[in-house]
């Protein structure tokens, strides 16, 4: 005779009940915030105005500083969407200018432009004044395509990446999207791992690098022009920051020979106990 269960029948297997419960406490953890030492004053202060949840604390935190600072207003970012954040184009070309000559202005002229652009979209469209700061992540993905982080550049190595990649970025930033034979927007679709969404975005044309032939003819006519050895010792930039220290030591560098002498390899070390 079978024996009697109580309690509610069971609508999902073990497999499934775990998957569920690891989904449950994963959207769990998303929605945790560790606010570190500072939990004691938290509860002092929710004890203090009578609040009886965290969820009442925080929206009651969150109307006070919108209420003393209504140009901040804090937006609940949609999906796929970056926070809005409130960033004058006075602080964004200081923010990238690091004192250099007028040349190297051009990349940061870009920044504060391309901006400034932005935000009066945003306000035009939604009166809404704060800054999307996605053009300029924007910008800076694409200086790195020229002066990547892991590789060291010269001074003016660098300063000449920078700057084909502010060209590069102004020549091609408006370029028109792509049509079919009909006549019809070319969509492509995008996954993100973030919010586990598809999504479809117009594709633009290829770029054409229309201003490559003109830097290579300046350059044939400036060395045409020049009476001087290509071999000839290049003097360092006024603006050169290698005028301040030829390294980023703290310390002048020794002799190189002095360095090789006092060099122990382990290796070498392992070889001569086996030997």
């Amino acid at each position: 005779m079978a024996a009697n269960v109580r309690g509610r029948p069971r609508t999902m297997d073990t497999p499934d009940r775990k998957r569920s419960h690891r989904e449950r406490m994963r959207l769990l953890r998303k929605s945790l915030i560790n606010i570190g030492d500072s939990i004691q004053r938290w509860e002092s202060l929710k004890l203090k105005l009578k609040l009886s949840s965290h969820t009442k604390m925080a929206e009651f935190l969150l109307d006070k500083y919108e209420e003393k600072y209504p140009q901040r207003r804090t937006s609940t970012p949609m999906v796929g969407q970056h926070k809005e954040l409130m960033l004058s184009e006075s602080e964004i070309a200081s923010s990238s200018n690091h004192g250099g000559s007028e040349e190297e202005s051009v990349l940061d002229t870009t920044k504060a432009s391309s901006a400034k652009r932005v935000c009066l979209e945003i306000e035009e469209n939604t009166g809404n004044t704060s800054l999307h700061t996605g053009m300029l992540e924007t910008i800076n993905n694409h200086q790195l395509m020229y002066a990547a982080k892991r590789f060291a550049y010269s001074y003016p190595v660098y300063k000449s990446r920078c700057m084909l990649a502010a060209l590069d970025y102004q020549q091609h930033k408006d370029r028109p999207v792509k049509l079919n034979k009909k006549g019809e927007q070319i969509y492509h679709r995008r996954y993100s791992k973030r919010t586990s969404t598809w999504s479809a975005f117009p594709e633009k044309r290829s770029k054409e690098y229309n201003y490559i032939p003109t830097i290579i003819a300046d350059i044939v006519d400036r060395r045409l022009k020049d009476t001087q050895p290509m071999a000839r010792k290049i003097p360092l930039l006024a603006d050169d920051p290698r005028h301040i220290a030829s390294t980023i030591a703290a310390m002048p560098p020794p002799p190189t020979k002095k360095l090789v002498e006092e060099h122990k390899s382990r290796f070498t070390e392992m070889s001569m106990e086996t030997v």
